[in-house]
């Protein structure tokens, strides 16, 4: 009777942490519903800072357009090493120019914390994306986001913050095979007026590495 009461305290003590469970600020689970005021204000904030841009030299300053007049933000984070974020460049990137004079305002994300910012920096001006990258050092983004893996793609209404899509560019981590192209079936579907068919789906790709 004693070893099973004592067998029983051991799983109480050791199962939580099996499971994942009341460990120190724990990785989120899944993606927040939306962005608050005061994020969506930081993160414009941040937008202007030029320093706090990756591919300086390339990419695009943001315009007051792109801060004030947009209607959605489609933001991806992005890796400067995961072969599946580099894979799916190209398709983000002709995403970005179908859709340059509407009311989608792209944005990527660079959160790795083992990817340094001189690699970054260098990666993503040879990549020539249309659209900022943001360096996101402390990772504020990406756990507001609660991205996980990148390529990570979400779609924030611009003045709610409510965040009508989240999870992969498509179904597959190599974007030849895919069959399903999520990002761009919601970007569709919204420009004709409409709620995305899928508002979340599973991110594929490389893990995130947080600090």
């Amino acid at each position: 009777m004693q070893k099973r009461r004592i067998l029983q305290s051991i799983e109480v003590i050791l199962i939580p942490f099996l499971l994942g469970v009341g460990t120190v600020a724990p990785r989120p689970s899944h993606a927040a519903v939306s962005l608050s005021p005061l994020e969506l204000t930081q993160l414009k904030y941040s937008l202007k800072a030029r320093d706090a841009l990756l591919g300086a030299e390339t990419a695009p300053v943001p315009t007051e357009r792109f801060l004030n007049d947009s209607d959605y933000w489609v933001v991806t984070v992005v890796s400067s090493r995961c072969p599946c974020s580099a894979a799916h460049e190209s398709r983000i990137k002709a995403l970005a120019e179908r859709y340059k004079k509407s009311k989608f305002a792209f944005l990527g994300v660079h959160a790795n914390a083992d990817e340094t910012q001189e690699e970054a920096r260098a990666h993503f001006e040879k990549a020539r994306f249309p659209f900022p990258v943001l360096s996101d050092r402390l990772g504020q983004w990406a756990h507001s986001l609660g991205a996980l893996k990148t390529p990570h793609a979400y779609i924030i209404n611009a003045r709610s913050g409510a965040i009508v899509y989240q999870g992969g560019v498509d179904d597959s981590t190599h974007p030849d095979r895919a069959s399903r192209f999520y990002l761009s079936e919601a970007l569709e579907d919204l420009s004709d007026g409409k709620a995305p068919r899928v508002s979340q789906t599973r991110a594929l790709g490389c893990q995130i590495k947080r600090d």
